[in-house]
């Protein structure tokens, strides 16, 4: 009887040990992890997929986010159920552009991370010019499906679509794919992800981004109004505002975009 009760003892002592090792405390403060949604965002976030770099995006959020104090843990997850978690404060962290109606569920940050611009995408060759959206009339356009871009240009491409004179694709890349094989003459994307995807395909000399600005966001980061982890989200928000522009002035977000040919 006296082995099983020594037996009894060792393994709660055991149990108590796993879980002081699992949660980080051992006499001192609770290592305290946040979740950070990893979105499908090239060059800015790969969603963790193997054998492809970390992402503008992750890697500067890998520099900033200790600085405050806290350490994260990446994920990536569908749209609708990333919207979800954050509304339950599962997830703690994302990166958003600016909605008041978002405001309900997260609160954002006031430095950017970063700024993305929507910009009509033609071949280097060619002589389309494009001063407004009239001149998209006579074009054949490509669109992927789900991109959101202006209010403007969203109704211009819902009514191409009803016109049956859209040729729409639901895979990030095909755009890119017509317009080099001469399926398409332009398609309107985000231009640091266009230019991301032709240099992987060894493209960058046969593409060219126009001035005309569709659409010009900044995206902060947000923390879910439900964090279990940030207990007061305006002081952090602070804290890693100041860490983004302390890397912006160091140096080390330019060496970032630089490697990621973010403009």
């Amino acid at each position: 009887m006296q082995s099983i009760g020594k037996g009894f003892r060792l393994f709660g002592v055991f149990a108590i040990f796993m879980v002081l090792a699992a949660t980080g405390s051992f006499g001192g403060e609770k290592t305290r992890v946040l979740n950070v949604n990893e979105s499908d965002w090239p060059p800015y976030f790969f969603a963790g997929k193997p054998d492809l770099p970390q992402g503008f995006g992750k890697e500067l959020l890998t520099l900033v986010i200790p600085e405050t104090g806290y350490s994260c843990r990446f994920a990536f997850y569908p749209v609708k159920r990333m919207y979800a978690y954050l509304e339950n404060g599962k997830l703690d962290i994302s990166i958003f552009s600016y909605k008041k109606s978002r405001e309900s569920f997260v609160t954002f940050g006031k430095e950017p991370l970063f700024t993305s611009g929507y910009r009509p995408i033609v071949l280097a060759n060619s002589q389309i010019t494009i001063n407004s959206l009239k001149d998209f009339d006579s074009l054949r356009v490509g669109h992927l499906a789900g991109l959101k871009y202006s209010r403007s240009f969203l109704e211009y491409i819902e009514k191409r679509e009803q016109d049956n004179t859209l040729i729409t694709t639901t895979l990030g890349t095909s755009c890119l794919r017509m317009l080099l094989a001469g399926m398409i003459d332009i398609f309107v994307d985000s231009s640091d992800t266009v230019l991301w995807r032709a240099k992987e395909m060894d493209a960058l000399d046969s593409i060219k981004v126009l001035d005309f600005d569709i659409q010009t966001k900044a995206y902060f980061v947000v923390v879910s109004n439900q964090s279990k982890v940030i207990a007061d989200r305006p002081a952090f928000l602070n804290q890693l505002d100041q860490s983004i522009q302390r890397a912006k002035a160091d140096g080390r977000f330019g060496a970032l975009a630089k490697r990621y040919g973010i403009q």
